[in-house]
């Protein structure tokens, strides 16, 4: 199981490296110009996890992540996809979340296209587009952490990030494989796989496979004596 993780992980590096090869023009200040990928958590004594949590189709998905964040105390990194309506139908528990601190927000395009086939004026019109429909929904500045598409990334895409403020491209090293073809057996064998402490863990809300199943993945993190954080709390 670690090697389906790393080989993805690889491929996604690899498939960043051969997409910026052909798309990016021959220009350095792009390569100056990009932010440094994280990968993963800094080294602490708390035992902690990033629990992150992508797209948003489902509305539902997405107000029971919050009922589980305040009746656990547990902290989500949502990385939105702003096209869909489920963050205008749970804009109150949203908020909410947001005024205690137990929820981040994180740009994550407002189409869900790859950033690396796109211009540049592209590539901005659907990041700042998810930027500014949380702003006005919001008040709430989701810069600097953007996740980029499909996790697909170039020296143009990071560039383009970089100067609208967004200089923190989060990557994972932790997937609960909930977004795929999966069964129960195998979401607390990836769970148990990939929650530990120092890791981004990368769960999505497109339906309620996760939310269904929240008390055996939430016993995991707690046999382990793991505490949630947001990206912000620990990256600043």
């Amino acid at each position: 199981m670690v090697g389906i993780e790393v080989d993805r992980r690889t491929f996604l590096k690899a498939t960043a490296v051969g997409a910026a090869s052909l798309l990016v023009p021959g220009d350095p200040g792009y390569a100056a110009t990009a932010s440094k990928v994280i990968w993963s958590l800094p080294t602490s004594k708390t035992q902690r996890f990033a629990w992150t949590v992508d797209d948003g189709v489902s509305s539902r998905a997405v107000t029971d992540y919050l009922k589980f964040s305040s009746r656990y105390d547990l902290k989500f990194t949502f990385f939105v996809t702003s096209c869909y309506q489920t963050w205008q139908e749970n804009k109150a528990g949203i908020a909410a979340g947001l005024a205690s601190g137990r929820i981040q927000l994180g740009n994550h395009s407002h189409t869900h296209k790859n950033w690396t086939h796109l211009t540049e004026k592209l590539i901005r019109q659907d990041l700042m587009g998810c930027h500014n429909r949380m702003l006005d929904m919001f008040g709430y500045d989701m810069r600097p952490y953007f996740r980029p598409p499909y996790g697909l990334y170039n020296d143009q895409v990071l560039a383009v990030a970089a100067a609208e403020g967004y200089t923190k491209p989060m990557m994972w090293n932790g997937s609960l494989a909930d977004s795929g073809s999966t069964n129960e057996k195998a979401l607390i064998r990836n769970a148990k796989t990939w929650i530990g402490s120092g890791r981004i863990v990368i769960d999505h809300a497109n339906s309620t496979f996760t939310a269904d199943h929240f008390s055996d993945v939430l016993n995991v993190v707690r046999s382990r004596g793991l505490s949630t954080v947001t990206l912000r709390e620990v990256f600043g």
